[in-house]
């Protein structure tokens, strides 16, 4: 699949997406509420649960300022009706100034 039209034929849609930060939920579609967790952790529950765990989440993170240390985030739980994912910055977990995210199924 190289292209938005293949994924839309392949019956692939988006089922959330979000941009948060701290605790405020900016925009999002199907998120229900976010769960700030220990430093760099945040859990998004989904409004309506997802079919299964066989989904992809897309994430980026604004850090701000003139930040040129190596930041990335990682999902690292998947269910039905949540993911949890973590941002990494120079080996340490960080929060972020803002966190953005898409699933896909």
């Amino acid at each position: 699949m190289s292209n938005a039209r293949d994924i839309a034929d392949a019956g692939h849609q988006l089922a959330a997406y979000g941009c948060y930060s701290g605790t405020t939920l900016h925009q999002g579609f199907n998120v229900s509420s976010t769960i700030d967790g220990t430093s760099g952790n945040r859990i998004i529950n989904f409004e309506n649960d997802l079919e299964d765990s066989n989904y992809v989440v897309v994430t980026g993170s604004e850090m701000g300022g003139n930040n040129t240390n190596n930041t990335y985030e990682r999902v690292i739980i998947i269910d039905e009706g949540s993911f949890e994912m973590e941002t990494i910055r120079d080996a340490a977990f960080n929060d972020t100034n803002r966190q953005y995210f898409a699933v896909f199924r």
